[in-house]
């Protein structure tokens, strides 16, 4: 994701792209297959010819994110992936960043096949971590856990701290989680916990069946970002809530209230698509942190799970979405149909990077939330770069899943 570590990611990409011209790595063959259906299809051949060439050939759209040269040919993003896939940690929304930004980028990273061949390349991807996080998972200022204390492993436990590739890494979780991340109220029903360590996105009521949230605001479509499941119709008029994970957050789920699982479904969507409003019809060009802005507008696209779940009292029938950004792909759910959750209870996890999640509330559901803590109505009004700013630990106000919509230490919402 281009966030605030942007210049590790330039460096990277800039490495990578130096390196690929000087490795002259055969190409894969989920690469080859990929290339073989394109070139195969006249549509797709068009929209991945179309896509580089209507990049603006002028400043500053002649070099890309990280200043190298724009990437104009197919076949060069090809064995970008090539490379990518072989040697290094992946950042594949910024070899894409230009050509999903163009008419025909939009088409093409919407289109089924295109999204298959991508699952396949990021199916296969995996790679050794060496990068030890510890800032993103401390909340008490009165005590830095180390990275031992808060997962378990140390450099003892071998290379890489023990861990066997980068997304067993990214998914380590809590060895003492009870006490790290507590759960406010856990039998009061009439609060609701944040299922995510995440920072607030939007939050819209009185949400319509359909709506057009592929253009300015992206207004939640319920019907659509619930692929048409018959319990859509109950959160017509409902509120919706959504909030960010960046790639350093703590990637697991949990249940933000007592219930049942009533239905569990997994949805494979498009991986790199953007909406045309942050793309080059934009007057001042391109948005450089369009995955994360467009965030509305992938809820209704992207890879995503939904967890229906009933729960006792107002709240009743309740919905967690969670969707996988770019090449956050992979949604895991760890629970089934008919299970019964606690408030707090792991319920799935996010692989491979940062990610979204919406949680969906039936009409008559009153959100009561906490002063400071309220997100914003709407998504498309640029604060802090999308995000709710608020007091808290980190820059952005974070909601941890020991919390409830708030810093993590029992802030929430009351219905």
């Amino acid at each position: 994701m281009v966030d605030r570590n942007l210049r590790h990611i330039v460096s990277f990409v800039r490495e990578v792209s130096l390196e690929e011209a000087k490795a002259e790595l055969p190409l894969h063959p989920i690469i080859q297959v990929f290339q073989e259906a394109v070139y195969s299809s006249p549509d797709l051949r068009i929209f991945a010819s179309a896509m580089l060439t209507e990049v603006p050939g002028k400043p500053p759209y002649i070099n890309d994110p990280t200043g190298t040269q724009q990437v104009r040919d197919f076949d060069h993003l090809l064995r970008l992936f090539n490379y990518t896939m072989h040697k290094a940690a992946p950042q594949w929304n910024i070899d894409e960043y230009h050509p999903t930004a163009t008419p025909s980028g939009y088409a093409f990273f919407l289109n089924k096949t295109i999204n298959v061949h991508m699952k396949k390349i990021l199916d296969y991807w995996e790679i050794e971590a060496h990068k030890v996080i510890e800032e993103d998972t401390n909340l008490n200022p009165n005590h830095w856990y180390s990275f031992e204390e808060l997962f378990g492993r140390s450099r003892e436990n071998g290379e890489h701290w023990g861990f066997k590739s980068w997304d067993d890494f990214f998914t380590r979780n809590f060895i003492y989680y009870d006490k790290l991340r507590p759960v406010y109220a856990p039998d009061d029903d009439s609060w609701v916990v944040s299922a995510c360590e995440s920072k607030p996105f939007a939050l819209q009521t009185n949400v319509k069946a359909y709506d057009t949230f592929w253009l300015k605001g992206q207004p939640y479509s319920v019907y659509e970002m619930l692929d048409n499941e018959e319990e859509a119709e109950q959160f017509v008029k409902g509120a919706i809530y959504q909030a960010f994970l960046s790639a350093t957050s703590y990637h697991r789920w949990h249940s933000p209230v007592n219930g049942t699982i009533k239905k569990v479904k997994l949805i494979n969507g498009a991986m790199f698509s953007d909406p045309t409003i942050t793309g080059f019809m934009k007057p001042d060009g391109p948005d450089p942190v369009a995955p994360d802005r467009a965030q509305g507008y992938i809820t209704n696209v992207a890879t995503r799970a939904l967890i229906f779940i009933e729960a006792p009292g107002l709240v009743g029938l309740m919905c967690v979405v969670e969707v996988g950004m770019a090449d956050a792909s992979t949604c895991e759910v760890t629970v089934d149909q008919g299970d019964t959750v606690s408030k707090g209870q792991e319920i799935g996890m996010f692989h491979h990077g940062g990610s979204t999640h919406c949680l969906l509330f039936r009409e008559g559901v009153n959100l009561t939330w906490e002063v400071g803590h309220r997100p914003m109505e709407d998504a498309s009004h640029d604060h802090s770069h999308g995000y709710h700013r608020g007091s808290s630990f980190h820059e952005f106000q974070e909601t941890r899943h020991g919390g409830v919509y708030g810093n993590g230490y029992g802030r929430g919402a009351v219905w």
